[in-house]
């Protein structure tokens, strides 16, 4: 996966969350974001 935080949640949703499951790929950004906050 490349370091694009945008493919990073594409990859995600595909592998880990399905087209069924109710995670977005904006919710893996924002929370991908706040646990990485310095």
């Amino acid at each position: 996966v490349s370091g694009d935080l945008k493919n990073q949640a594409a990859y995600w949703k595909e592998h880990y969350n399905t087209d069924l499951g109710r995670g977005t790929t904006d919710e893996y950004i924002n929370n991908w974001r706040k646990g990485h906050e310095r």
